[in-house]
């Protein structure tokens, strides 16, 4: 059986909100990495089609390589350990220039977290969206008393990011049967290409957009009205449960955190809290 089948979309969107929160509650590298690698295992096994995974492996590797090189490169905490030099600051004009540019070993660990972050918020976000209608977000939105102009919004902006996909695959197809070439252009005249494509794909979407508002007003949206609810299929208990652990979980690190906070800042501090303060400096 599917993975995400087994959620129910209303407990999609509580597993968005957790690890969203779960993301920035934690700077264990562990902890981070755990929860990455279960949502990964997720994500594998929903049964998402080959190019939607393509795109997610796409921006995973993107965002971890892109993060974990930055800061490496340019962290500026101490203390700093340095693992090799890409230009070392005795290098004639570059290096009088940057000051040399090092690779520390600090900086890996800390942009493996800050990694982690992305990687957790990006692979849930784009397991729901690849999974789930915008209809049954937008009703699973109205069932958690999200107010429901907000609700339809972020639907329909749901259900715009396929179609700017599909339209722009759309526009470079014409575009290359008339003879164009994105990547000659683009590195002779890259103001030339982004007009040429970009300026198509505006149009269309301004169009539709257009289309969209028009039909909206026409059904009166924003007023106060009755909004068909289907019922909905019982939810799985199980998921159930482990959402409330979750949720406690990040409250419970949320707490610890900030009590550890208030005592760093030296604004609040209880020596009965000792073994409180020990925890979030070494696991959380």
């Amino acid at each position: 059986m599917k993975s995400m089948a087994l959620f129910s979309p209303r407990q999609k969107i509580i597993l968005i909100l957790a690890s969203a929160l779960y993301a920035i509650s934690t700077d264990n590298p562990h902890l981070m990495g755990g929860y990455f690698i279960f949502m990964v295992a997720l994500f594998l096994t929903a049964g998402v089609g080959g190019r939607k995974k393509q795109v997610w492996l796409a921006a995973i590797v993107l965002t971890l390589w892109g993060t974990i090189f930055s800061q490496s490169l340019f962290y500026a905490k101490m203390p700093r350990t340095i693992l090799f030099s890409l230009i070392s600051k005795d290098t004639l004009f570059i290096g009088a220039f940057t000051g040399g540019l090092n690779f520390y070993k600090e900086g890996i660990e800390y942009g493996f977290i800050q990694a982690m972050r992305f990687g957790i918020t990006l692979t849930c976000g784009l397991l729901v969206c690849f999974t789930t209608e915008s209809k049954d977000i937008l009703r699973a939105a109205i069932r958690l008393k999200v107010p429901y102009s907000l609700s339809f919004m972020v639907s329909i902006g749901l259900r715009f990011i396929p179609l700017i996909v599909a339209e722009t695959k759309t526009v470079i197809s014409a575009q290359r049967m008339r003879g164009f070439s994105p990547m000659q252009s683009g590195l002779i005249k890259p103001v030339k290409t982004a007009r040429t494509v970009l300026l198509p794909i505006l149009v269309n979407s301004i169009r539709r957009s257009s289309m969209l508002s028009l039909s909206v007003e026409s059904r009166h949206f924003g007023r106060k009205q009755a909004f068909y609810l289907p019922r909905e299929k019982k939810e799985n208990i199980f998921i159930n449960i482990a959402l409330f652990c979750l949720g406690l979980l990040i409250i419970t690190m949320g707490i610890i955190k900030m009590l550890y906070f208030l005592y760093l800042s030296s604004f609040l501090y209880f020596p009965e809290l000792r073994a409180i303060y020990s925890l979030a400096e070494k696991y959380i």
